[in-house]
């Protein structure tokens, strides 16, 4: 309630006690003059009603006000509202949320086009070394190894929008992608789980357990 509200419900309050006390005298002056007590009480009688009547209208004015104070405050308490709506929706409206989708996109098929590339290659570099007749499976390089399959789009992608669903509780969406299977190499890397950690995830579940964790901590969730 603003000020102005509360300042003309006591007005109003003051007006009704002020009113209450002005009819308790004169009912009691009207039982004096009915009584015989005529000379004093009429005279003070005639008084108290005029008083009387303009406790009415202040009382009234009162009542006006606090009307009026309380329409000011839900015309007040609207506008908030409707201007929290706009800030809010306007945020996430259709043109933000276009621009998101179109960057989603565009992130994602980066990710595909970026996995399609070290399949092929990978692949196109082990044909060469069968017909070198070199019998390696995989290319060592630095530290990494590198072999045919491993690191495919489709379950990449399809893990992305997994940790996506499984982070906002899009429970159709993860339900509708099936099972997983075990953690991948690149989500190992991405939310930093240890390797003992990552060896031992649920491989059965449609996001294993400790992956569903890290991920929530990640996004501020309760583990």
């Amino acid at each position: 309630m603003t000020t102005d509200l509360s300042e003309a419900q006591r007005e109003l309050e003051d007006a009704r006690q002020e009113r209450a006390e002005l009819d308790e005298l004169i009912e009691g002056l009207e039982g004096q003059v009915r009584a015989g007590e005529a000379a004093e009480a009429e005279q003070r009688l005639v008084e108290q009603y005029s008083l009387q009547r303009l406790a009415q209208l202040r009382a009234q004015a009162a009542e006006q006000r606090v009307r009026d104070a309380e329409a000011a405050e839900l015309a007040r308490r609207r506008e908030a509202a409707l201007q929290e709506a706009h800030t809010a929706l306007g945020a996430v409206s259709g043109a933000v949320l276009a621009e998101k989708y179109a960057a989603a996109l565009a992130a994602l098929d980066d990710l595909a086009a970026a996995c399609k590339q070290r399949d092929e290659s990978t692949r196109r570099h082990l044909a060469v070394f069968r017909e070198l007749g070199m019998t390696e499976h995989s290319i060592e390089v630095g530290e990494e190894r590198f072999e045919a399959g491993m690191w495919t789009a489709d379950p990449i992608v399809t893990r992305v929008v997994a940790r996506v669903a499984a982070a906002h509780g899009l429970r159709r969406l993860l339900k509708g992608m099936g099972s997983l299977g075990s953690v991948h190499a690149l989500e190992v890397a991405v939310l930093g789980l240890p390797v003992r950690e990552a060896r031992n995830l649920d491989a059965g579940g449609r996001l294993p357990g400790a992956l569903l964790r890290a991920v929530r901590r990640g996004n501020g969730e309760a583990a």
